[in-house]
């Protein structure tokens, strides 16, 4: 049943992103090509006005283009961060769901187990890793908590 909520999640999750992008892309270049034909139009009303001349006018541009490279850079960086961020808010929306179950009653309430769990010393390496990425941990999860190691 989880398992089908997030693969859910995870498609309309892929869907939203995909149609993010579908508006955002194609609006991110329109306005790139827009900046830049308005930095020549500005450009050539300032040496038309005697404002600057030609060589002032080429080095504006260059610097212009610089500062314009750059917020497309960041922009790429912020659209692959976000990207990078969306399984993590998933995980983190199932995490959070309200189980079905209370956990001080559970499935049958004449039967209710009691306890905790404990983990001593736990190490984990990823296959064809070397380097473990847990090393050491210990700690108990008590009837009712929810765990998540990142």
């Amino acid at each position: 049943d989880l398992l089908i909520k997030f693969t859910k999640a995870d498609s309309k999750g892929t869907e939203m992103n995909c149609a993010v992008d579908a508006v955002t892309t194609p609006l991110f270049a329109l306005a790139s090509q827009g900046s830049s034909i308005m930095q020549y139009m500005t450009m050539g009303s300032l040496i038309d006005q005697g404002v600057m001349d030609l060589t002032e006018s080429e080095t504006t541009m260059h610097y212009a283009t610089e500062v314009s490279s750059g917020l497309e850079g960041a922009y790429s960086t912020v659209s692959r961060a976000t990207s990078a961020f969306v399984p993590l808010a998933r995980a983190y929306d199932l995490i959070a769901m309200p189980g079905k179950l209370d956990p001080m009653i559970g499935v049958d309430p004449g039967a209710r187990a009691a306890g905790h769990f404990e983990f001593k010393d736990v190490k984990f390496t990823y296959a064809g890793r070397k380097v473990p990425v847990l090393k050491g941990v210990t700690f108990n999860v008590e009837a009712g908590q929810v765990v998540g190691i990142t």
